[in-house]
């Protein structure tokens, strides 16, 4: 359940927090983010291969907040790639032009 608590400011200016705690994690640091979904997501390099351990912690924040944000990460392709085949199958179609 949801409640909205004003922050200060603006008479509209509201937070939606959880009445639930929030889950620890060992391996990263979860922010909420104002509204009723996201959190930013801190701790953590992306471009590393982690770990079963750090990609079940990703996995749990991503369902606790719907959406999650990595700031300042620098991925190239493979990178990129070999992290997201940690979380399932992939389809890669080409996108290239006629």
């Amino acid at each position: 359940m949801l409640r909205a608590k004003a922050t200060g400011g603006s008479p509209m200016s509201y937070l939606f927090t959880s009445q639930r705690e929030l889950p620890n994690f060992v391996h990263l640091k979860a922010e909420p983010q104002s509204g009723a979904l996201g959190a930013t997501i801190s701790g953590v390099k992306l471009a590393h291969d982690l770990g079963q351990d750090v990609i079940d912690e990703i996995y749990r924040a991503l369902l606790e907040f719907k959406v999650i944000f990595f700031r300042d990460q620098e991925l190239d392709d493979e990178q990129h790639l070999r992290l997201a085949r940690k979380f399932g199958w992939l389809r890669i179609r080409s996108c290239r032009r006629p």
